[in-house]
């Protein structure tokens, strides 16, 4: 589809924590292949993680992002936050009223 996303790619030298993150805030599943793992929502891999070692120099940035806003929780509404990424977009994450 036209705009939307092919394949989400996670760098980091972080690897557990990132898989906690993720798992814990988005709530995607992780295929834990110790080679490549991938991410993914009901049943269907839209991503992969590199765990950034000696192979890459250790100047090379990590993608860590920046909270623009604290997570909040409207009543009987969304928890919402706001994210920018080490390049400078900025996004939103959100979980609607009763998902865990």
């Amino acid at each position: 589809m036209p705009g939307s996303p092919g394949w989400v790619e996670l760098l980091t030298r972080a690897p557990q924590q990132a898989v906690s993150f993720c798992t814990t805030v988005s709530g995607w599943s992780v295929d834990p292949s110790r080679r490549y793992p991938r991410w993914g929502v009901g049943g269907a891999d839209f991503g992969g993680m590199v765990t950034m070692d000696e192979k890459l120099p250790h100047e090379m940035p990590t993608v860590e992002g920046t909270v623009l806003m604290e997570p909040v929780s409207h009543s009987e509404g969304p928890r919402i936050a706001v994210l920018r990424d080490p390049q400078g977009a900025t996004f939103g994450v959100y979980r609607a009223a009763g998902e865990r």
